[in-house]
């Protein structure tokens, strides 16, 4: 069974680079901030996983995907999250774990519109407009 996980984080030392603009709120910059995964591609997550993203100053990204860790490199052009290919470790938990792993880990492979919810909440949408939601940690 999947549960969506409710998690409250604490605050990073780091803020969300953003520009307002007429056509809204673009998010510019994700260096140095560290964020919890709620949801992907609008399906929820298993309660005890904490799936993480972390975004350093040099274009690295870096996370737990639900067994493994994985790393590489990222950017931002125009409001639009670009992940290269992800170097991953190889351990191999259960199927239900492993096929939320994969979720995440196909989602990030594929250019993803940043859109911010508020100060602490940001979503991923994919081009099926399916939302993977973060929130800072």
């Amino acid at each position: 069974m999947i549960f969506p996980i409710l998690i409250a984080g604490c605050q990073t030392t780091s803020n969300l680079s953003t520009h307002t603009s007429t056509s809204g709120t673009e998010i510019t910059s994700l260096d140095n901030t560290s964020w919890v995964v709620q949801s992907v591609a609008d399906r929820g997550l298993m309660e005890y996983l904490s799936l993480t993203l972390n975004f350093k100053s040099n274009s690295e990204v870096e996370g737990f995907s639900g067994c493994n860790q994985f790393k590489g490199q990222y950017e931002i052009i125009n409001s639009r999250l670009e992940i290269g290919t992800l170097a991953s470790t190889r351990k191999y938990c259960s199927k239900v774990i492993m096929y939320q792993e994969q979720l995440l880990l196909n989602e990030l492979s594929q250019p993803l519109v940043l859109s911010q919810m508020d100060n602490r909440v940001i979503q991923l949408i994919n081009n099926k407009n399916e939302i993977t939601r973060l929130m800072m940690q």
